[in-house]
């Protein structure tokens, strides 16, 4: 008992002193995050993501196994390394009743980063009501001949589970939801709005988040950030995992339409459009789409200067954006 009494003054200490180790710690780790992704730019990119996603996990485990060690240490010790606890070490009278006492600096920094946890939690929920709102408001169903169509595509893709189709006017970009039980929205106009070959290619790029369950992997991502959410670092290592996680399901989608480009002209099409979705949703849009675009065209991961014009020349070329929408397009 006398030891959870006295573990409860250490606790925001250690938590200030895991905090503050972490800045340093997640910079070191997204330099070499950066070096391995730069390395790895011949792998695949689904490769790629779980590489980013393993670095960014452990932005989150080395501090929490330094919150565990300051918390085993006593107070005084506490102060003694080159990083001083922003707390006032405080010697009882009473041996064994405590050893140090939460200082002012240390309880409002754990405050601070709580509730910035907290509030980001609470952002990616909103998501998922927003995702909510959808299942109540009406919705049609995929036609006899696309339903055929995406089973073909399911077949072929080998996604086993059931994934039901669902089109709504409020729909601006296709997405994925749920885990267990996948749904896959789409806008009501997309099947008059593009050709069957774009069509297709994009239903093959939600059933590769699906095949890849990415809803779980972008979960935990979520819930990742939110324990980061003060560190630049992590930020930047969260937007490339999730272009690595677009860039996989292009590759899966390409591989098994057989056509690069039919979905660089879909998302061509769908940046006209751009909608801006919650991080819990795995919108068809997601990313940056012009470097999509151009990789899906040059079969490049390169982000050289050139290879942005020729996948543009590529496009125009193939009639999936005429220049009246490219001039739209780089004024908006």
């Amino acid at each position: 008992m006398d030891a959870l009494w006295n573990a409860q003054f250490g606790l925001a200490p250690a938590l200030a002193m895991a905090l503050m180790h972490s800045l340093w710690q997640g910079v070191l780790l997204a330099m070499l995050a950066w070096g391995a992704l730069a390395v790895s730019a011949r792998r695949s990119a689904a490769f790629r993501h779980s590489l980013g996603m393993g670095f960014l996990l452990a932005m989150v485990v080395v501090p929490a196994l330094g919150f565990v060690r300051f918390w085993q240490l006593p107070g005084t010790e506490l102060n003694n390394g080159w990083l001083p606890a922003v707390s006032a070490p405080v010697i009882g009278a009473t041996p064994g009743v405590y050893v140090q006492e939460s200082g002012t600096l240390a309880g409002a920094l754990s405050l601070l980063w709580l509730l910035g946890v907290a509030l980001m939690l609470l952002r990616h929920l909103g998501g998922l009501r927003i995702v909510g709102a959808f299942e109540r408001n009406p919705f049609e169903i995929l036609p006899v001949d696309w339903q055929q169509r995406l089973l073909a595509l399911q077949k072929t893709m080998g996604v086993s589970r059931k994934v039901a189709v669902r089109l709504a006017a409020e729909i601006a970009s296709p997405f994925t939801a749920r885990l267990f039980r996948p749904v896959i929205w789409l806008p009501l106009s997309l099947l008059t709005r593009l050709p069957a070959d774009q069509v297709e290619a994009l239903l093959a790029h939600e059933l590769a988040h699906i095949q890849r369950l990415d809803w779980l992997w972008n979960g935990l991502q979520c819930v990742l950030e939110s324990l980061l959410f003060f560190h630049p670092g992590a930020w930047w290592l969260s937007r490339r995992i999730r272009q690595e996680r677009e860039h996989a399901c292009d590759d899966l989608a390409v591989a098994a339409c057989g056509n690069a480009i039919a979905l660089a002209e879909a998302l061509a099409e769908l940046e006209l459009h751009r909608h801006h979705f919650p991080r819990l949703v795995l919108a068809a849009d997601g990313g940056s789409l012009m470097k999509r675009i151009t990789r899906l065209l040059t079969g490049s991961n390169s982000n050289s200067r050139w290879r942005l014009p020729a996948g543009l020349m590529v496009l125009l070329a193939s009639g999936g954006l005429p220049p009246a929408e490219l001039a739209a397009w780089i004024t908006s």
